[in-house]
């Protein structure tokens, strides 16, 4: 039987996420049913399931935007899968289920001996982090990039694709406790991030000319970004993480001309990438993922009978949670 985690009204995962059995699923013409090793979840999973305005659709819903797992039965007119080659599932297909239905054309190969769990976070980090780093700029040799939530996933694969790179780092984070977690990853510079930003990176660099500050967190966190730029630098947020609007001095906006791009993946493929492209780059994150070259780290892997409590820990924040949280499928 395929074990699918659902829900049918808004609310507390705790009290509304259950566990199901259905039939195993047939797959069409050019399909492939996978069965599914592991899945990620986000803090956009708990909002899919809360019923957060823009994060949202109608219940019922399935849990999961992205995870990897093996194929296990194949549809007609497919010629170059085979049965147990493994694969990353596509994007927001709800990926907390034993067996899920996937259109082969939408399938990005997974490195057959890669961590699974590793893998089941491939998709959307990394890859959101790799856009990040070259999608914007053209980084100049030994220079530096600045970055909020250095501690998070994408802040840690930022780093490493810095380090592969030759492009020193200056990551601030809540808890200076991470410093050495970081530091053995490849971060140049740790530092508080606080209204003394500025300070602590003009002291780190050597008041280097920093062009690309990459910004998670909003709020006044963005205003300590930009005072901590060079002139015309860029700004790329990608997130809300304190939950406020942007803040940026006027002095620092209007005397540095420091300029500003909202961050979504689907906009950055679709304005910057062909489908080809962004097909490509995701076979090669997937790639450096399950070499072990991007890593990131685990908080706690549940079984999928322990969805509710999976979603409830994925919801906490800074050290109550510190990493990823996985589910293991009937496939692991």
């Amino acid at each position: 039987m395929n074990r699918v985690a659902k829900y049918y009204e808004f609310g507390e995962p705790l009290k509304v996420v259950k566990i199901e059995e259905e039939k195993t699923p047939i797959p069409e013409s050019n399909q492939v049913l996978l069965g599914m090793e592991a899945a990620c979840l986000h803090l956009a999973d708990v909002y899919r399931v809360t019923g957060v305005r823009d994060f949202s659709s109608p219940p019922p819903g399935i849990p999961g935007a992205e995870g990897v797992g093996k194929v296990i039965a194949i549809g007609d007119n497919i010629n170059n899968i085979n049965i147990g080659d493994r694969f990353l599932a596509p994007l927001s297909s709800g990926t907390c289920r034993d067996e899920l239905i996937v259109d082969a054309d939408k399938l990005i190969p997974a490195p057959p001996n890669g961590d699974t769990f590793q893998l089941a976070m491939a998709t959307v980090n990394p890859v959101t982090s790799w856009l990040l780093f070259y999608a914007f700029i053209k980084h100049k040799p030994d220079s530096w990039i600045l970055q909020n939530g250095g501690n998070s996933a994408c802040g840690r694969y930022v780093i490493q694709i810095a380090k592969t790179e030759g492009i020193k780092t200056v990551s601030a984070v809540r808890r200076l406790e991470v410093r050495d977690e970081l530091e053995r990853i490849g971060a140049d510079a740790v530092v508080k991030d606080s209204e003394e930003l500025p300070n602590f990176v003009s002291d780190v660099t050597n008041d280097a000319d920093i062009k690309l500050g990459l910004d998670v967190a909003a709020g006044d966190g963005t205003g300590w970004i930009a005072s901590s730029l060079g002139e015309l630098g860029l700004i790329v947020n990608y997130g809300l993480m304190s939950g406020k609007d942007l803040t940026i001095p006027k002095e620092t906006s209007l005397g540095k001309g420091i300029r500003f791009q909202g961050f979504m993946m689907s906009r950055t493929f679709n304005t910057l990438y062909t489908k080809e492209q962004e097909i490509e780059i995701r076979k090669k994150v997937s790639n450096l993922v399950g070499s072990g070259e991007l890593t990131a780290k685990v908080a706690y892997v549940y079984s999928l009978d322990s969805i509710a409590e999976a979603l409830d820990h994925a919801n906490k924040r800074g050290s109550d949670r510190d990493g990823k949280i996985l589910v293991k499928m009937g496939y692991y």
